[in-house]
Order: C-alpha cells, then sequence, then structure tokens
C-alpha cells in the first residue's frame, strides 16, 4: 500500500481558539516530532496563512483516516500554500495517549 499523503485530524475540542479551529472539522497535520514530545500538534488551521501551520495542544483533535480519494481532495486546495515541509508523507507516529483518557463512548 502507498504512503499517506498526509495526517488528518478532526478537532474534537476549540474551546481556547474557536476562531481558529471549527468543533468537527476535518484537518491536515503535520510531521512535527519536536512539538509531539511536547503533547502538540502541528496544524493547518482555517487561517491557512501560515503554510507551516500552527501549533495547537494534541488532546483538541483526534486522528481519522481518510479513503485516498478524500485524501487527495483534501490536499488539492493546499497546493497554492505548499511549502517545501508540507506534504511530506506523514508517519502516523502521532501520540495519541489523550485518547485513552476519554470514556469510551467518546473516543
Amino acid at each position: 500500500m502507498d504512503e499517506p499523503l498526509s495526517c488528518f485530524v478532526i478537532c474534537i475540542n476549540n474551546k481556547s481558539n474557536p476562531a481558529s479551529l471549527i468543533l468537527g472539522k476535518v484537518y491536515r497535520s503535520l510531521p512535527d516530532a519536536s512539538a509531539e514530545t511536547h503533547g502538540m500538534i502541528r496544524v493547518i488551521d482555517e487561517d491557512k496563512s501560515e503554510p507551516d501551520g500552527y501549533l495547537y495542544p494534541a488532546s483538541m483533535f483526534a486522528p481519522i483516516e481518510l479513503p485516498e480519494a478524500a485524501e487527495r481532495a483534501l490536499m488539492a486546495g493546499a497546493e497554492a500554500v505548499r511549502s517545501p515541509s508540507v506534504g511530506r508523507p506523514c508517519s502516523r507516529q502521532h501520540t495519541w495517549s489523550h485518547l485513552n483518557s476519554l470514556p469510551a463512548n467518546d473516543r
């Protein structure tokens, strides 16, 4: 199977930043090992002015897997703001340990 084009997450909490994040919306996340060691995730948010994304607490998102066609459709809109670091294949190595603390019906 081909390496995924990118990683995608869904916003599960936007209380601290409702202007930049829409609850329930799918966002593209970018690999950032340094951020992940601090419980953060790099996300292309509603602003889109920063092609390398912004850092948010990982607890504000849940990982999702999309069919390849959906990933391609979401990535097509990102081509206009693409930078050299954007669009590298995602290792899907994000640490989502915060999800283990959620009640089973919220996962």
